[in-house]
């Protein structure tokens, strides 16, 4: 896991920032080791930025699968910190 010390340093109120993956199709637990499958550009943003920088994700289910643009309201409230092992074929098209 990832020490928030690692992280940009956090605010006055000790919040930091890390990069949101949406995720349609899947609820992720902690310690769990699955493939994720990326496509929407936002996404990829994402977890190239926690690659470049060697930060966290956090993946947070999608409210509706449906939706191609989710907004913070479409999104769980409740979501998992997760670290890129590493990506297979990922980069914007």
């Amino acid at each position: 896991m990832v020490q928030a010390s690692e992280y940009p340093p956090p605010s006055h109120d000790g919040v930091f920032e890390c990069p949101v993956l949406p995720a349609r199709d899947v609820v992720m637990f902690p310690h769990m080791l699955i493939p994720l499958f990326v496509g929407r550009d936002r996404s990829l943003l994402a977890v190239e930025a926690a690659e470049e920088e060697d930060y966290s994700l956090v993946v947070v289910a999608q409210r509706d699968m449906e939706i191609t643009n989710p907004l913070p309201n479409d999104l769980h409230s409740v979501g998992t910190e997760i670290t890129v092992g590493r990506t297979a074929g990922c980069g914007r098209r």
